[in-house]
C-alpha cells in the first residue's frame, strides 16, 4: 500500500512537472539539444538574412553576368596565366551556389516559422523546422567556409593576370 502511494504521488509529480514545462515557452531542440529560441523566434532573422541575400545577388549578378556572356578571359592565349580567371570564376559559381541555396533554406525557415503560435509549435514540428536550421547551421557553413577560401585564393592570384 505505501509503494502504491509513492507510485501515484511519482505519477501526480510527473504529471504536474508536464504541465508546467507546456506553460513554458518552447524551445527549439538542435542537434539533441534544447537551444535558447523558438522556432517562432525565427522569421525576422531570416527576412533579415533573406535581404542581404538580396543584396548580395545584385552585386555578384554584373559577374555572372560577365562569365555567362563574355568567355574571352579563359580561352584568349594571350593571357600569361589563366589562374586567376580560373579562380574568379571558382568563386563566382559557387558563391552563387551558395545564395541559391542559402536563399532556398531562408525561405523555408521564414515560411515555417511564420506557422502556429509562439505556444502551439506541433504545425511547426511537423514541417521540421529543426532540420533547416540544422543544415544552415552545418552545411551551409562549410559551403560559406569554401565560398571564402575561394575568394581569397583568387584575389591571391590576381597578381598573375596580366595580358
Amino acid at each position: 500500500q505505501h509503494t502504491t502511494h509513492n507510485t501515484q504521488h511519482t505519477t501526480h509529480t510527473t504529471q504536474h512537472t508536464t504541465l508546467k514545462q507546456n506553460k513554458a515557452m518552447p524551445s527549439l531542440v538542435l542537434f539533441g539539444n534544447k537551444s535558447l529560441v523558438g522556432g517562432d523566434d525565427l522569421q525576422p532573422v531570416s527576412a533579415v538574412t533573406l535581404l542581404v541575400r538580396a543584396l548580395q545577388f545584385l552585386l555578384l549578378l554584373p559577374s555572372v553576368l560577365h562569365l555567362l556572356l563574355d568567355h574571352d578571359d579563359l580561352l584568349c592565349s594571350g593571357i600569361t596565366s589563366k589562374l586567376y580567371p580560373s579562380m574568379m570564376y571558382a568563386y563566382t559559381s559557387s558563391c552563387f551556389a551558395f545564395l541559391l541555396l542559402s536563399t532556398y533554406v531562408e525561405t523555408r525557415i521564414y515560411s515555417i516559422s511564420s506557422l502556429g503560435s509562439p505556444t502551439n509549435t506541433l504545425v511547426r514540428e511537423q514541417h521540421n523546422i529543426a532540420r533547416y536550421v540544422e543544415c544552415k547551421l552545418r552545411h551551409l557553413s562549410i559551403l560559406h567556409l569554401i565560398v571564402f577560401v575561394l575568394g581569397a585564393l583568387a584575389l591571391h592570384s590576381a597578381h598573375t593576370y596580366s595580358t
